[in-house]
């Protein structure tokens, strides 16, 4: 645990004593529960400090346990491994595809700190690969769920990696994208749950996206927000929304 608050910091000298051969350690002793969080902690910290072989070799080790269990949760962070490993070969469209594969399998969000790390993951390798728009709009979903979660140092990453995205931001007063379409589709009519359909969203990240926008736009109800958009507002009603 001590492992991955550093990991969440960005500490990654400091995280790397913790796990350095963690692994090793649980694979000398027999244990092999896949579930244990420090097979993913440690697995990620090698490859951000460029131990690639390293990480290669405990991932394949760690993926040989995690078919045996056959857990959502366990697949889904090795999935992320694996796709942060591809990232760090380059290998962007694998990337992609092991991130897709992992969010895929907690559709509704039932461990979130787990999808919100690899929603990060999947924005920084879209950053890397120069696909400026698709990142923000991972790293904007990954940023709701941190903060919902009051996970300050995760959340403090995914600012940091929109922060690195270069490039003119949409239009809309200092909304972010995310908020922007979420607000714009609430001006016109839609519920939230329409919203979240057509955002491919929870509708508790819809809910944090609109609570955000009225914030920064300084509104309270969908016509007022209609009219800071430029747009009129329609029915089904008049009231706040979030």
């Amino acid at each position: 645990m001590l492992g991955r608050l550093e990991l969440a910091l960005g500490d990654l000298a400091a995280a790397d004593r913790y796990l350095h051969d963690l692994p090793g350690r649980l694979l000398s002793a027999g244990y092999t529960d896949p579930t244990a969080s420090g097979w993913a902690d440690a697995i990620e910290t090698s490859i951000a400090l460029g131990r690639l072989d390293q990480a290669r070799g405990w991932l394949e080790q760690h993926e040989r346990h995690v078919r045996r269990l056959a857990s959502p949760i366990t697949t889904a962070s090795a999935l992320r491994c694996r796709g942060l490993l591809a990232a760090a070969d380059r290998k962007f469209e694998a990337a992609f595809t092991a991130f897709e594969r992992s969010l895929a399998l907690d559709p509704t969000g039932r461990f979130p700190l787990e999808r919100a790390r690899t929603l990060l993951c999947l924005g920084t390798a879209r950053r890397q690969a120069g696909q400026k728009r698709a990142a923000r709009e991972a790293l904007e979903q990954a940023l709701v769920i941190l903060e919902q979660l009051g996970a300050p140092p995760w959340a403090e990453k995914a600012r940091a990696e929109l922060r690195r995205i270069s490039g003119r931001r949409p239009p809309g007063a200092t909304l972010t994208e995310m908020e922007e379409r979420a607000a714009s589709l609430a001006a016109t009519g839609l519920a939230n749950k329409e919203i979240a359909a057509a955002l491919v969203v929870s509708e508790h990240t819809v809910e944090a996206y609109l609570t955000r926008a009225y914030r920064k736009l300084g509104v309270r109800t969908r016509t007022q927000l209609g009219r800071r958009l430029g747009q009129p507002a329609k029915p089904p009603d008049d009231a706040r929304q979030t």
